[in-house]
């Protein structure tokens, strides 16, 4: 392998997934130093991702360890930049100075091995570079442990650790977040409407599809009710809930989610906040209380639980119909 070939390796192999940007966005605000080259030094070191000092490109030597070491930090580096832009653009940080840091440098290589001569030099990695601010700073306004995560997506979804979430529902906690980060309450509440009521009707639609043959409960016909456009979701949420009633069915279910009836009847609780909060989008209506930061927030923290919970629920079915 030739320079030319290392420098190919690596533009080929660099890549920075939505997962590793959010890793770096919780270890930026949970190890956070005001000097940003420190704070990408230290998420470097917790991830194993630091830079290789020299490659070798000699014919005795394999490079392909060191180069995968380089695309490591490299792929780390940007996600942890991209990281810290996002997190401005969301203001859970702040640039703090007009400076800014962020590149790689060069990497040294070298044909020389002990026994022989060679040469020696280097190519440069800064066309990887994204500049970030060289100082930054906690905004002083916010609860790190309650605000940050209702500020960014991302944060917000960590919380929620549902690596195998209904996209319809995670696409309306996003732009739920988003919505409660520009003041935007009504339609906070509207993208957690939606989500709730995804997430109620394919528990529902998942248990219905369980119900084994023979059963005295017509699944069926709930599965028809809760995809009837004309029902309304508050009727849906309580067909699901009398359908889970029959624990004699859902044993089973129950036994391998986790989830008693009573913690079903909670998240009842939870719906129907978020329905009545959001119903107020309708012209003469008002909720029981206003929807003010603190309750939108609330709202959007119980989600957390919730939905955990739902989903819980409806993998459970599914497997257990698959079985």
């Amino acid at each position: 392998m030739n320079e030319d070939d290392a420098k190919r390796y690596v533009a080929e192999h660099v890549e920075v997934s939505r997962l590793h940007v959010t890793i770096a966005k919780a270890f930026i605000l949970e190890h956070f130093h005001p000097t940003t080259s420190e704070l990408l030094s230290q998420f470097l070191v917790s991830v194993d991702a630091k830079m290789p000092h020299r490659l070798v490109l000699h014919s005795s030597v394999d490079p392909l360890p060191t180069l995968d070491g380089v695309v490591n930090a490299i792929s780390w580096q940007l996600a942890a930049c991209e990281a810290i832009w996002g997190l401005i653009a969301n203001a859970a940080v702040f640039p703090a100075s007009s400076g800014l840091c962020g590149g790689f440098g060069t990497l040294p290589w070298t044909t020389v091995v002990p026994g022989s001569g060679g040469t020696s030099s280097g190519f440069s990695l800064d066309e990887y570079a994204i500049q970030v601010p060289d100082k930054l700073a906690l905004p002083r306004s916010t609860s790190p442990d309650v605000d940050l995560p209702l500020t960014d997506p991302d944060l917000y979804l960590k919380e929620l650790n549902l690596p195998g979430l209904l996209p319809a529902v995670e696409m309306a906690l996003r732009e739920a977040v988003r919505c409660i980060r520009h003041e935007l309450y009504m339609a906070c509440l509207a993208m957690l409407g939606r989500a709730s009521e995804a997430a109620w009707i394919e528990t529902g639609l998942a248990l219905a599809a369980a119900v084994p043959a023979g059963s005295s409960v017509n699944g069926t016909k709930i599965g028809d009710e809760l995809q009837d456009p004309f029902v309304g979701i508050g009727r849906k949420i309580k067909t699901t809930l009398d359908l889970y009633a029959h624990q004699h069915v859902f044993s089973g279910i129950a036994k391998a989610s986790g989830v008693k009836l009573q913690d079903l009847r909670n998240c009842v609780v939870w719906a129907d906040c978020v329905r009545d909060s959001r119903n107020s989008i309708h012209y003469g209506a008002e909720p029981a209380m206003s929807n003010s930061y603190e309750k939108v927030a609330t709202l959007l923290i119980g989600a957390v639980p919730h939905i955990r919970l739902l989903t819980s629920l409806t993998e459970a079915a599914r497997k257990n119909k698959a079985e």
